[in-house]
């Protein structure tokens, strides 16, 4: 084999200027819009789903030919999209897929066409000006400060122009660990981490604190043992899950101290009582589940309104990312999210041994999505569009280790065979 074709096909096709721009806009926009950063009609969510076919147009056919694909990817969406056949709410299903399936193609494009150091440099950049616009909106709009209003009950919390301060704070948190991986300027980085911390610790959102505080811990513990070798490596992972059991049981000891500083009820603000009704609506319909929102949402259909009975009060979905997926697409569509999840966890821990900075990222991200999960449904919609687009960049960068070994090996085979005739 030829090695410098090898070299040449391991190297990242050029995507010319105009492209690159394309997908930058697209990823900054489409960041904003996907994550309700920004109130928008679903008509310019389908404007901004063109950029990224407009930058496929501008591709050389090498790239063309080159662009990485995901099965597990696609499983996935289409299972989440067939499930508008068996919804019980089809219109709300059949309006999600319309929205958010040209979202994650369009992700999906510019992470198969882009270099993974621009995909990660420009979610830092969509990432930093949703907080600037969030800022500006927390101090200008008084209502952004005063909570969401549910009946009678007004929550505590600042959630700048997203819905819901669980949605601003999750998101943030998982801003604050991408700039702790990318961004490397001290003035922007700490600035940038500074306010994001505020603006965190003003939604009151007791998910978004903790997911922050796991990911400022997990990256410590990347930098500390980025360079360790394997077998030190092993150690280090089981000193660490020996501390995180401990962790675990002694916040388990404190939980009546940390209910009562946060002012939370042993509920979880009802969260256990919503668990307890969707686990049932879970076990009558295992299988498929529901639909894609096809519960919870207005206008209420029949089995959402002895839910809310059951529950006690109008709850918007089921409060945990596993057991929502579950009540929306069955144990068929969490089983093929486990799959996605620990193949791209795979995918990241090998970009990590090899010193990637993707490597890095990717455990930031799906350490953020894993965490704030266990309060939050954010195992499908934008959270699960970036753990797609995290796919097709590890296995991109997979690809191109493969071919820099075969590489390597085509390089120095001629003197192996060499050392053989001698002997």
């Amino acid at each position: 084999m030829d090695s410098s074709l090898v070299s040449r096909a391991a190297s990242t096709d050029p995507v010319g200027p105009i492209a690159r721009a394309a997908g930058a806009a697209f990823l900054i926009l489409a960041t904003a819009v996907h994550f309700d950063a920004v109130p928008t009609p679903p008509s310019l969510t389908y404007l901004i789903a063109l950029i990224p076919v407009g930058m496929f147009l501008l591709l050389p056919a090498a790239t063309v030919r080159g662009l990485t694909i995901s099965m597990q990817t696609i499983l996935i969406a289409g299972w989440i999209a067939l499930s508008s056949a068996w919804s019980f709410d089809p219109d709300r299903t059949s309006f999600l897929v319309r929205v958010e399936t040209p979202m994650l193609l369009g992700f999906l494009l510019v992470a198969a066409a882009l270099h993974e150091r621009d995909v990660m440099r420009w979610l830092l950049q969509a990432g930093r000006l949703i907080l600037l616009v969030s800022v500006l909106a927390t101090i200008a709009i008084p209502s952004t400060r005063s909570g969401i209003w549910f009946g009678d009950e007004t929550l505590a919390g600042w959630h700048a122009l997203f819905p819901h301060k669980n949605d601003m704070g999750p998101f943030l948190a998982m801003v604050f660990g991408i700039v702790l991986v990318v961004d490397r300027r001290p003035l922007t980085r700490y600035g940038t981490l500074a306010v994001a911390g505020i603006m965190i610790l003003g939604s009151q959102s007791v998910t978004a604190i903790t997911t922050t505080m796991v990911l400022v811990a997990a990256w410590m513990w990347l930098q500390a043992n980025r360079r360790v070798d394997d077998r030190l490596l092993a150690i280090t992972v089981v000193s660490t899950v020996a501390l995180a059991v401990g962790a675990a049981m002694g916040a388990r000891a404190g939980l009546p101290l940390f209910l009562e500083a946060t002012g939370k009820d042993p509920t979880f603000s009802g969260r256990t009582d919503i668990w307890s009704a969707t686990a049932q609506a879970v076990a009558d319909k295992p299988w498929i589940g529901y639909g894609r929102e096809g519960l919870f949402f207005n206008p209420p259909n029949d089995l959402s309104l002895q839910l809310w009975r059951e529950i006690g009060f109008r709850a918007p979905h089921a409060h945990n990312g596993a057991l929502d997926l579950l009540l929306q697409v069955g144990i068929i569509g969490l089983g093929l999210y486990f799959v996605l999840f620990t193949s791209t966890t795979m995918s990241a821990i090998r970009s990590y041994r090899r010193g990637e900075d993707f490597g890095v990222f990717a455990l930031i991200v799906l350490t953020s999505i894993f965490v704030a999960s266990l309060s939050e449904p954010v195992f499908a919609g934008p959270y699960l569009t970036m753990l797609c687009l995290l796919r097709v960049m590890g296995l991109r960068l997979d690809r191109r280790a493969d071919l820099a070994s075969l590489a390597h090996v085509a390089a120095t085979a001629p003197q192996h065979r060499f050392e053989d005739v001698r002997a």
